[in-house]
C-alpha cells in the first residue's frame, strides 16, 4: 500500500490521504477544491 500526497493538491482537513496505491489500483478521495488566491 502505497499512501500519495502532493503539495500541489488541497490539504487533507483530517488524517486523510490524497490517495492511495493498492494492488495495482489508485483509491482517490473526493476533497474539495481551494481557491490558491
Amino acid at each position: 500500500m502505497k499512501f500519495i500526497h502532493t503539495k500541489e493538491g488541497t490539504e487533507p482537513a483530517g488524517h486523510y490521504s490524497q490517495a492511495v496505491v493498492y494492488g495495482g489500483v489508485v483509491y482517490v478521495s473526493g476533497m474539495l477544491g481551494k481557491d490558491p488566491k
